[in-house]
C-alpha cells in the first residue's frame, strides 16, 4: 500500500494481455486492486473488464462486487479494437452513470479517460501529481 500513498486515482490493469503473458502478475494486480478498494481513503479505484458477451451488465456487476468506484469495459470479441489493434473503444461505468468512448487511437482514449475520471469524481481542484504510462 505504501506505493500508492497519496494517489488520487488507481487504474487497475489486472486483465488483458497480462493474463496471457504472466498469470502470477495478474493475481498480484488483482490483490492490489482489492486491497486498495477496501482501504482506499480518498483514492478513486478504476478497474478494467474485458468481456465477450453482456459486456455492460457483467461490468456493472463486477464493479459492485469488487467495491471499486468505476470500471472500464470493452468487448474483446470485436477484433478491430483492443489487444491486436492500435485503437480501442469502451464504456466507463461509474456511480453517476455510463460514458461510451468511440473507437479511437489508444493514446487519445487514455487521455480522454483520465480527463473524464477527473471530471466525474470532481478532482479538478486536486493536484494529480504523478502519471505513469507504459510507452
Amino acid at each position: 500500500m505504501s506505493t500508492i500513498k497519496g494517489a488520487n486515482i488507481l487504474l487497475g490493469i489486472s486483465g488483458g494481455i497480462a493474463a496471457y503473458k504472466c498469470p502470477q502478475l495478474v493475481r498480484k494486480l488483482k490483490e492490489l486492486e482489492a486491497n486498495v478498494a477496501k482501504k482506499k481513503r480518498g483514492t478513486i479505484v478504476v478497474g478494467f473488464a474485458a468481456e465477450t458477451s453482456d459486456s455492460i451488465k457483467n461490468a456493472r456487476q463486477k464493479r459492485i462486487r469488487k467495491g471499486i468506484d468505476a470500471i472500464v469495459v470493452n468487448d474483446v470479441s470485436d477484433k478491430t479494437i483492443g489487444i491486436n489493434s492500435n485503437e480501442n473503444a469502451f464504456t466507463l461505468i461509474h456511480p453517476k452513470g455510463e460514458m461510451t468512448f468511440a473507437k479511437k487511437p489508444k493514446r487519445v482514449l487514455a487521455d480522454e479517460l483520465l480527463e473524464s475520471i477527473i471530471e466525474i469524481f470532481d478532482l479538478a481542484d486536486q493536484k494529480i501529481s504523478k502519471i505513469v504510462r507504459n510507452k
